[in-house]
């Protein structure tokens, strides 16, 4: 009964995100409209507060020049007025003059005492550049390098090997345990001398409702991965086909260069290696061969130099006769239209007709100069 809750609650869990998910995309949506709303308020708040500062900009400006220095400038007519009249009934006072040059004299000795300390701080900086160009006179790299290695030597001690570490999540070899665990469950039936077998009966359970729930996790993620497989697109195929996968031919070539793929449907190969072709080069500037180990792939045309006293095999002649079930039109300059019902013979040879390879077959149909045009048939 434990098993079976626990398989209902994986269910019900599953469920429940399901919702889950579908309320949180409610809510975002209802944010995202509440968040566009806020945005256009506090834009025209920004703006409402740009006009404001333009109006208080303009009264600070008009209170500055049409009140404060109006009445500045008056305050200073009247400080002159009182000055005047203050030099001129005090006979122990200074006149407005001598005044004025004592002003100046004061002023040009605080400018010397400035210079003075100009003077006095560009004196310090030279003496301490002075020392420092003679510190950098002093570095002998030798002595640095000897005093860095002496500070920094260490004892080295190469690390240990790696071994293996067992996932504390997941038990490796769960179906061995379980297998284990049965054929000690049996062997405690037959005899039950060997112990008591009323933990191991719970053990062998628990083993097995563990292996039940990782069979069925398995297949809701076997399913999520089907769902978005599908969504974009299948898979791309691996660039190693077997040997059955490869249609016979009988050019072979030999590899100027070394090469080293860059994608999944190209083949390394090395100098002097010899290889065969499967599909000469339509144009593109790449040619399909298979290697000595059988695996096949894309190879530039440029890094192969044919054998000598080759030529392909033959693909006209008569063949065998197919049928068209269905119409077609072209796609490309090495492609031919069908009409339902049209007869096609199909080329010879080890690389022609049915043996074309890639879900397309090889023929030709005889045109009214009696002159045959090959092309591909999707099949």
């Amino acid at each position: 009964m434990q098993f079976l809750q626990k398989l209902l609650s994986d269910r019900n869990s599953i469920y429940a995100e399901r919702l889950k998910v579908r309320a949180q995309d409610d809510k975002h949506a209802e944010r995202a409209a509440k968040q566009a709303e806020q945005q256009r308020n506090e834009m025209l708040n920004c703006k409402n507060a740009y006009l404001i500062s333009i109006a208080v900009a303009n009264n600070a400006k008009a209170q500055f020049y049409d009140i404060s220095l109006p009445n500045l400038e008056d305050q200073f007519r009247v400080y002159l007025v009182l000055s005047k009249s203050w030099a001129k009934f005090s006979n122990d006072s200074l006149c407005t003059e001598q005044l004025q040059q004592r002003f100046v004299e004061r002023f040009a000795k605080i400018l010397q005492h400035s210079q003075s300390l100009q003077l006095d701080h560009l004196d310090s900086l030279k003496n301490r550049l002075s020392r420092v160009d003679a510190a950098f006179n002093r570095v002998d790299p030798v002595e640095d390098q000897n005093i860095f290695i002496d500070h920094n030597m260490r004892p080295f001690t190469a690390p240990d090997d790696w071994t293996f570490e067992p996932c504390i999540t997941h038990y490796d070899t769960a179906s061995k345990e379980l297998d284990q665990l049965s054929s000690q469950f049996s062997s405690y039936t037959v005899d039950h001398t060997l112990g008591p077998i009323d933990q191991l009966t719970e053990n062998l359970l628990e083993a097995r409702h563990d292996f039940a729930l990782c069979t069925s996790l398995e297949r809701v993620l076997k399913s999520e991965e089907e769902i978005i497989s599908s969504a974009i697109g299948a898979s791309t195929t691996s660039s190693t086909h077997s040997s059955s996968d490869i249609p016979p031919n009988d050019l072979t070539a030999r590899v100027l260069f070394n090469f080293t793929p860059t994608s999944e449907f190209e083949l390394e190969v090395s100098e002097g290696e010899t290889v065969r072709v499967v599909e000469a080069d339509d144009g593109s500037g790449w040619v399909k061969v298979v290697n000595m180990q059988r695996r096949g792939g894309l190879v530039p045309a440029s890094y192969l130099e044919h054998a000598a006293n080759q030529t392909p095999a033959t693909q006209g002649g008569p063949g065998q006769h197919v049928r068209a079930m269905y119409a077609y039109e072209a796609q490309g300059p090495d492609e031919l239209g069908l009409i339902e019902g049209q007869t096609i013979e199909l080329t010879t040879g080890s690389s022609g007709g049915q043996n074309y390879g890639s879900g397309w077959w090889e023929g030709s149909v005889l045109t009214p100069q009696g002159e045959g045009e090959y092309f591909r048939i999707i099949m």
